[in-house]
């Protein structure tokens, strides 16, 4: 915070972010920070109540996947306010318990695909798809606003033969993301 303030006051840029989404920072008449907006960045202030099984006890499930009898993925929303922050969580117990899986944007997830223990897609709200490549411990934004996509997607699908994940939408949005995540 130290090193954006200097800058700030000095007119330089010292300090990037690798943020894909538009952040939007609101200022008082004394320069302070009164408010942002990330939202390709997780919110960690907020406080969550967990069930038992590990589940957010407001958590609205969207889609859930098992890639076998164990292992399984769920995507998901709270409520906060008027606005929706989405989750993802995995288990590896058949759903006896639940862990949130942090790291990926404070968007709403509507649906998720493993395509293997590995590779796996998930989509949401403003546009976001999300891809991992590391069995959902590490998600990566796939970058689609240069190409106009911000509309909510509703659903993924995955065909392993042809390495090609189908994305859809809502205004008639249809797309796939061929060879891992590159858009077609």
């Amino acid at each position: 915070e130290q090193q954006i303030i200097a800058d700030r006051t000095a007119g330089q840029h010292n300090v990037f972010n690798d943020h894909v989404l538009a952040s939007t920072y609101v200022y008082n008449s004394l320069n302070q920070l009164t408010e942002q907006s990330v939202p390709d960045d997780d919110n960690m202030q907020i406080w969550n109540f967990n069930l038992p099984n590990g589940l957010n006890k407001d958590l609205v499930v969207t889609g859930t996947q098992f890639i076998d009898a164990n292992n399984g993925y769920l995507s998901g929303y709270v409520l906060n306010g008027s606005s929706r922050r989405g989750y993802l969580y995995k288990t590896h117990d058949a759903g006896h318990t639940w862990q949130q899986v942090y790291g990926t944007v404070g968007a709403t997830l509507n649906s998720t695909v493993m395509a293997s223990a590995s590779l796996g897609y998930a989509v949401g709200n403003d546009g976001v798809v999300l891809i991992t490549t590391y069995g959902a411990t590490d998600w990566d934004v796939v970058p689609l606003y240069a190409q106009g996509v911000t509309q909510q997607l509703n659903g993924v699908a995955y065909d392993p033969t042809t390495n090609v994940a189908a994305v859809v939408g809502n205004g008639g949005t249809i797309f796939a993301l061929a060879g891992g995540a590159t858009p077609t």
